[in-house]
Parts: structure tokens; sequence; C-alpha cells
């Protein structure tokens, strides 16, 4: 029976009155103050879901206040981390609600009896379960990992607002990926929550918005997918959402998450203010700006008189045969930076290449932008970011068009991929295996003798402009010419990535040992060159969309074909 969200919770009870609470841990060390328990958050039967959860606090925040603010975390793993330091350091108690059941590493979590198994993501890592029925419903809507995970989150919430250090009107919610699915799911349903962030919100239904023609991804859902998305699918909740909201989203995410929310997250009600956080050139981690604001976000929900900007707003128009975006800034807030990205008519977000365009300032809360086009009959996809002097980066919702009008400038085939003398940070980003990062993804420095390049300021300097037909390889044969500075000795990795249909495929690595030298060192990379971790070597460069330079600090001023 197809199910809407309103239907599915009217009958559930939030009441946590017998939740057969048992503490494990409640104790003071080293200033903190910690408490962690067990209770009864679903029955079937003699069948019960008993869930974990940890709370933390700083003592001298309580003799500072009777009640503090909560930010409950959703969590896969039940760690800790940045995000529980910044919480502290907020003057919050950190409360994390662990729903990804046992786990290497995890000495405490949920446990889900054989009964709720389908709850358990252990058996989905196991491969005893596929993660493609986590977005189907097989018997009822209410025997589903989803239902299971937001229903024992809002009990949880119970018995948080009766702490006697909480306080119950400033109460926060958090959650990541599936996490960030359960937020949806628990704020559109309940009315106690001060504030949420979704952070890169899975499961938005599948296939690209804007390819161009009819693809297997745009078949009807079979009826399983059909019951998910009506009693619990993500877009469903969105415009039932009961309190202020920050979404996040790379525009580089698998799932094709940023496009898809742009279209959901238009839906959220104008009675609550909306902040949407988007990472350029990211997946699933969450640039340094974008951690900024999520913090930033808290931060204004819980105070007395929060203020936060309102949304951008991005249009894209047709003068004279050029192409314009028009991007308008909240005139209540002083602009630090105003960024515009666009790019081409690519349909799968993961191997999107994204392009800044030089903005100017058009009127006081409005800027102006003239990007090149290359098609009068394909997608442009452009969106813009705010950055406030109050800490804010605010952007707007993808804006997806046809250009027809315009004239197009001819599409020419560019050797040189990268010129750090004329091309800045250009298109390239940092990925650091971290969910969140702890400094701005690139920079342009100069070393001690003159030379400048750009450098990713941890991890890994990426770049999806071979993505872009402009880019690719001039023939079968060609190879690439990279010069670098190095200002000490060390093992220096290049490495290009595959995708097809939009899916990440193999990636392909070339190492080399870098000496210490005052001029830029240069090396010529084939196709014979990288090899995959099992010594398969890359076939042809017609795949590859993704570069990426794995080093400590080196420098980039060059990438060119030859």
């Amino acid at each position: 029976m197809y199910l809407t969200p309103a239907a599915l919770w009217k009958d559930f009870d939030v009441s946590a009155a017998e939740t057969d609470i048992s503490i494990v841990r409640d104790e003071v060390n080293d200033g903190i103050k910690a408490r962690s328990f067990y209770f009864t958050a679903l029955k079937s039967g003699d069948a019960v879901v008993r869930c974990y959860v940890s709370v933390k606090c700083r003592e001298a925040d309580l003799r500072l206040s009777a009640k503090l603010p909560a930010l409950i975390s959703l969590s896969r793993r039940n760690e800790g981390g940045r995000l529980t330091d910044t919480v502290l350091s907020q003057g919050y108690a950190d409360v994390c609600i662990d729903f990804g059941g046992a786990a290497p590493g995890k000495s405490r979590f949920t446990i889900y009896p054989p009964e709720f198994g389908y709850a358990d993501l252990a058996n989905y890592k196991s491969g005893k379960l596929n993660f493609e029925d986590l977005y189907r419903v097989k018997k009822s809507a209410k025997e589903t990992a989803w239902y299971v995970w937001a229903a024992m989150t809002r009990r949880a919430v119970t018995i948080i607002r009766g702490l006697d250090f909480i306080d119950k009107n400033k109460i926060g919610l958090i959650g990541s990926e599936y996490g960030a699915n359960v937020v949806w799911n628990v704020i559109g349903t309940d009315l106690r929550l001060a504030a949420a962030a979704a952070i890169n919100t899975t499961g938005l239904e599948n296939g690209y918005l804007y390819s161009v023609g009819k693809t297997a991804a745009d078949a009807e859902p079979d009826e399983e997918n059909a019951l998910y998305r009506s009693a619990l699918g993500v877009s469903g909740y969105i415009p039932y959402a009961n309190c202020p909201t920050l979404a996040h989203s790379g525009t580089n995410t698998r799932d094709n998450i940023f496009d898809r929310a742009s279209v959901a997250l238009a839906r959220f009600p104008g009675k609550f203010p909306m902040l949407l956080s988007v990472s350029p050139r990211l997946g699933t981690e969450t640039g340094f700006y974008e951690v900024r604001n999520i913090v930033n976000w808290f931060a204004c929900r819980f105070s007395d008189a929060p203020r936060v900007p309102d949304m951008p707003i991005v249009t894209v128009e047709i003068k004279n045969g050029k192409l314009g975006v028009s991007l308008r800034s909240d005139s209540r807030f002083t602009v630090d930076t105003v960024k515009i990205f666009y790019a081409y008519d690519e349909p799968a977000p993961a191997q999107r290449n994204w392009f800044e365009a030089r903005a100017s300032r058009a009127e006081d809360d409005s800027y102006y932008a003239e990007p090149a086009a290359y098609s009068a009959d394909g997608y442009f996809f452009c969106f813009g970011t705010v950055r406030y002097t109050s800490g804010f980066s605010v952007s707007s919702l993808l804006n997806v068009s046809i250009p027809e009008g315009a004239t197009p400038v001819p599409l020419k085939k560019c050797r040189m991929i990268y010129d750090a003398k004329t091309m800045g940070l250009d298109c390239f980003t940092a990925e650091t295996g971290k969910a969140a990062h702890d400094r701005p993804e690139v920079t342009l420095e100069e070393s001690p003798v003159g030379i400048g390049g750009v450098t990713a300021e941890e991890g890994a300097l990426v770049s999806y402009k071979l993505s872009d037909p402009r880019f690719f390889a001039p023939t079968a044969e060609a190879a690439l010419t990279v010069a670098f500075f190095s200002a000490s000795e060390q093992d220096v990795t290049f490495a290009v990535t595959e995708f097809t249909d939009g899916k990440e495929g193999d990636t392909y690595r070339k190492s080399l040992r870098a000496p210490a030298l005052d001029v830029w060192q240069k090396t010529v990379l084939t196709l014979g060159d990288f090899k995959t971790d099992g010594k398969r070597p890359l076939g042809k460069w017609d795949a590859v969309k993704k570069i990426s330079i794995l080093s400590e600090g080196i420098l980039l001023g060059t990438l060119l074909w030859v």
C-alpha cells in the first residue's frame, strides 16, 4: 500500500516512558561530563532494538549555565573527532546516536536483533543484504531501515529533552549521507527541534536529471522503490520540514545529490530559514568554508537573535548574443567575496568540471558575469556562492538552462591544461580523505626562490578539467608534461581516474622520487606509465576525467599535452 509521510507516522508515539534505560557510563574526566546509555527504541514481539546514545559536555559550561543547547549527531561509526571537539568548544552538549550497529573498532553500538536485521548496516556491508534494498519497501514501510532509524531518533530526542542539564528548546540535529536522510525524515514529522543540518543527503532517486535523450535511468521506478519514495523518500519530507535547516552538498557527488537536491530544496517551506551550503568540486568531503557554515548555523539558531543571510538568487539571460549570469546577495549583510561557478553539457555530476566566472558588481547587492557559451543547444549549469564577513558562505540553488539565442564561442582544443602564471587557482580542489576539511582547499604560493604555483593545503591536488572536451587528449598517443616545484626530497604520485556512465572507475598511478631543487622539475607521463594497483596499464585516455597529484606541498606550475 502506498503511504504518504503523514499516513506513515500518524500513530507514532514519541513517548519514552517505558524505554528501559540502562546507563553504562556517567562520569567526569578532565573537565568533561560524559554519560552514555542504552534504551529500547522499538519492539516486535520479544525482539527489541537497543539504541546506544552518548552525551558529553564541559563542566565549565554547566557552571555558567544550568541548561545547555544540545547538538545531536546521527552516526554510522559512533566516532567523535573534530565534530565533537567543535561542538564542545561552542558550549553545547554533544549527543551521538549510533544507528550503524556493530562494526570493527566500536565497543558500544546500537543492537539490532535478527528481526530488525534490515536496519543493521553490518548486514549490507557483509553482502547479506543489498544496499539497493535500502531504497525499497519489501513488506511494509515500517519494516525498513529508515523508519527504524527515524523512530529511534525521535524517541531519543524525548530522552535528551528530559535531561536536567539540557535546554529542551535548543536542540539541533545533524546527519551525513544516510544520517542526512534520517534528519529529513525526523524534521518532516517532529516539531521539537530548533535547527537541523543535512549533509550530503543520499537516495534522492537515481539517474541524471539533465541527460540528452532517454536512458535507462529515466525508467519508471519498480513498485518496491516507488513504495519507498512515497512513504520515506527525502523529497516527500522536505516540504514539511518543521525547523530551520542547513542543507549541504558537494558538486561532484556520485549520487547526483547536488542536481536533485536543488530541485527538491525548492520545495522547502518558506516559513523557516533554509541555508544551502555547497562545496565546489568536492564529493562527500565538506570543504573548509562549508564546515564553518555548520558551526555558524547552529550558533545563530541557538542564539536569542538569529540572523542568517538569505539564499542568493542566480538568473541566466541572453543579451545581444552574450550569455550573462546575475546574482543577487542579501543586502542586510556585508559581502566579502562572490563566486559564480559554471559548467557545460555534462549530465554526470561526479565528473563535471566547474569553472569560476569573474563576477563584477552591478548594483548594491547584485553581481554579474559573462561566461563563454560554447553551445546554444546544450545544458548550461551555474550556481553562485556569497561569502559574508559574518562568516557565512551561502550558495544558490543550481540553475540549469539551455542558452538559446547565445552566439556560441568556437570550441578550441587546448594543449595547455594549466599554467600557474595565467590561470591562478583554476579548477582545482583538494581531497583529504576526511569528512571535514581543516583549512582552505587550495592556494597559490611562491617558494623562497620566486617559483609560484597552485598547491593543496592538505591531501591530493585534484581537477576534473580533463572531462572538458577542450582539454581531452589531442591524440591517442599524447603524453602529459608536468612542471612542479618541490622544496624537499619526496615521493610524488600522479593519478588519473576513469569514469564510465558517470560512475567512478579505476584509478591509475605513477610515482616518482623528486629531489629537492630550486628550479622547476619536469616529467613526461605516458599511457604506459600509469598503472592500477594490480599493475594493469592505462589503455587509452578516452575515459579519463580526473587527475590528482599526491604529495606534501609541491607547487604545480604547468600541465600540458604533448
